[in-house]
C-alpha cells in the first residue's frame, strides 16, 4: 500500500478530526470517507431507516461453566482491537462519513430465565434471539455491534450476537469468534492471548481503496464490466405465489437444510474431474435450477467475494466484502459439462476485475431502473468453507442456535457452506413474493 495509508499506531494524534458531525460524540472521533461499500448501504440506509435486513445475527447455546465477567471482557477486547466495531456514521455535503472512537464501551447485559419452568427456558431463549435479529441498528449511533447472555441454569447459557453488516462481513465475523474465543482461554488460563498483529485497519483500507481505484486500474475494470454486462439485461421471473409488489418489503422467509458428506464428496470429485471449483460447479447447478424454475436463457446471478487479496488485512474486521456478477446464457442448452466450463471461463474473467465496487458497475453499466427489483440481478449465490477455528469456550459445549433477522435484500438467495459432514444450505427469498417461511418465522 501507499503514502496515502498511515500506520496504526497506539496515538491518534496524526489522524482527522471528525468535524460537526461529531457533535454528541466524545472528543476522541475522527472521521474518514466510507468505503464503496459502506457508502452503498449508508445511502439505503438514507432511503429505508429501521430496518434488519443488514443484521448479521448469531447465537450460541452454551452448556458448561461459563464465566460472565470474563466474557464480556474478553468481547470489549476484540472491540479495542477492531476500529469498525468502534465506527458510526455522520454525513458532510451529502457523503457518509465513518466517525472512528478512540474508546467504546460494549456493555454484555444478562438476562436471567431461571425463574422460568426449565421446558419453557430455551424456547423464550430462542424468541429472544428472533427478536435480537430483528432489532434495527442506527448508523449514527454507536456501537453497531450488540451482545447480550441469558441464563438458563448454572451451567447452561445463550450467547447473543448481533452487528451490522456496514462493519462486518462474513470473514470478519469468524475473526471475531476466533478472538473471543482465544482471548476468553487466555484469561481464564491467567496468560496473554495469542492474537495476530492487525497492520492496517479498516479506515486505512478505505483511504488505500479510494486511491487505488481511479485511473488505468479503474478504467480497464470498468471496461470489463461494460462490455460483459453489456446489451438488454433480463429481470428474473421466477414462479411465484404473489405478483412482485411495486415496492420492496424485504420482509423474508428461510429454509435450512444440509447435504450429506457423501453428496459434497460426489460435488468435489466432479469439480476436480472438471477442473473447477466446488464453487463454480455449485454455481452452474444454481444457474441450471433459475433456468428450469424461470424458463429464460438468460441467467444473471450476484456472488460475494472476500475481497482479501492482501496479507495486511487478513486478520482485520471490517466490510470488505464486495459483490461481482454472473452472467450466463443458456439458450444453446448446453450440456452440464459445457455449462460448468462456460461458468468457470466467465468467472476468472469476473475475478480478474472484482476490485470495483457494486454501485460503480451499476453507474457504468447504466442498466435500466425499477423500484421493484435489484438493477443487475434478483439472485444472489453465496458459497463458504467452514472457519478453521470455530467458536470454543474451554470446558463448554457449543451449539449454534439458528436466527434469522425475518427480511431478504433478493427474490432468492442460496447461501452454502462446507463443513466437515457435508454441506449447510439455506435458502432465502421474499415473503411477499414466495410463501417459504421458516417455523416461527
Amino acid at each position: 500500500m501507499n503514502n496515502s495509508e498511515r500506520a496504526v499506531s497506539g496515538s491518534p494524534s496524526d489522524r482527522p478530526v471528525a468535524p460537526d458531525v461529531s457533535e454528541g460524540h466524545d472528543d476522541d472521533v475522527f472521521a474518514f470517507p466510507a468505503s464503496f461499500a459502506q457508502q452503498r448501504l449508508w445511502f439505503l440506509d438514507q432511503v429505508d431507516p429501521g430496518t434488519a435486513v443488514y443484521n448479521i445475527p448469531q447465537a450460541f447455546h452454551l452448556t458448561g461453566p461459563v464465566d460472565i465477567p470474563q466474557l464480556g471482557t474478553s468481547l470489549q477486547a476484540v472491540v479495542d482491537r477492531h476500529e469498525s466495531l468502534r465506527t458510526t456514521f455522520g454525513q458532510k455535503d451529502g457523503a457518509p462519513l465513518q466517525l472512528v472512537s478512540a474508546s467504546v464501551r460494549l456493555d454484555l447485559p444478562v438476562v436471567d430465565l431461571r425463574h422460568l419452568p426449565k421446558r419453557e427456558r430455551l424456547p423464550e431463549a430462542q424468541r429472544l434471539a428472533d427478536q435480537e435479529a430483528r432489532e434495527p441498528f442506527h448508523l449514527h449511533k454507536g456501537p453497531l455491534i450488540r451482545a447480550s447472555i441469558i441464563v438458563l441454569g448454572e451451567a447452561e447459557h445463550v450467547l447473543l450476537m448481533n452487528v451490522h453488516h456496514i462493519v462486518c462481513d462474513g470473514w470478519s465475523l469468524a475473526l471475531l469468534f476466533q478472538e473471543l474465543s482465544e482471548l476468553y482461554r487466555a484469561g481464564v488460563e491467567n496468560r496473554e492471548p495469542a492474537l495476530p498483529d492487525i497492520p492496517i485497519q479498516y479506515p486505512d483500507y478505505t483511504l488505500w481503496q479510494r486511491d487505488h481505484l481511479q485511473g488505468e486500474e479503474l478504467d480497464k475494470q470498468l471496461a470489463f464490466w461494460r462490455e460483459r454486462l453489456a446489451g438488454e439485461l433480463a429481470v428474473l421471473e421466477l414462479p411465484s405465489d404473489r405478483p412482485r409488489p411495486a415496492l420492496p418489503t424485504f420482509q423474508g422467509g428461510w429454509i435450512p437444510f444440509s447435504l450429506s458428506a457423501d453428496v459434497a464428496r460426489t460435488l468435489g470429485s466432479l469439480a476436480r474431474r472438471e477442473g473447477t471449483s466446488l464453487y463454480m460447479t455449485l454455481l452452474a447447478a444454481f444457474k441450471v435450477l433459475l433456468h428450469r424454475m424461470s424458463g429464460q436463457a438468460e441467467v444473471l446471478v450476484g456472488s460475494p467475494i472476500a475481497n482479501r487479496d492482501r496479507a495486511e488485512i487478513e486478520n482485520a474486521i471490517g466490510f470488505y466484502t464486495n459483490t461481482v456478477i454472473h452472467r450466463t446464457n443458456l439458450a444453446d442448452n448446453p450440456t452440464f459439462r459445457a455449462l460448468v466450463a462456460r461458468v468457470k471461463e466467465n468467472a476468472l474473467g469476473v475475478y480478474a476485475n472484482q476490485d470495483v465496487p457494486l454501485d460503480r458497475v451499476v453507474d457504468a453499466v447504466h442498466p435500466q431502473r425499477a423500484v421493484s427489483h435489484n438493477p443487475l440481478f434478483q439472485a444472489m449465490f453465496g458459497f463458504q468453507k467452514a472457519p478453521d477455528e470455530a467458536f470454543a469456550l474451554p470446558g463448554v459445549a457449543v451449539k449454534a442456535l439458528v436466527v434469522h433477522s425475518g427480511t431478504s435484500k433478493f427474490d432468492l438467495l442460496l447461501e452454502m457452506q462446507e463443513v466437515a459432514n457435508g454441506l449447510n444450505v439455506s435458502l432465502n427469498t421474499v415473503k411477499t413474493f414466495s410463501s417459504a417461511t421458516r417455523p416461527n418465522g
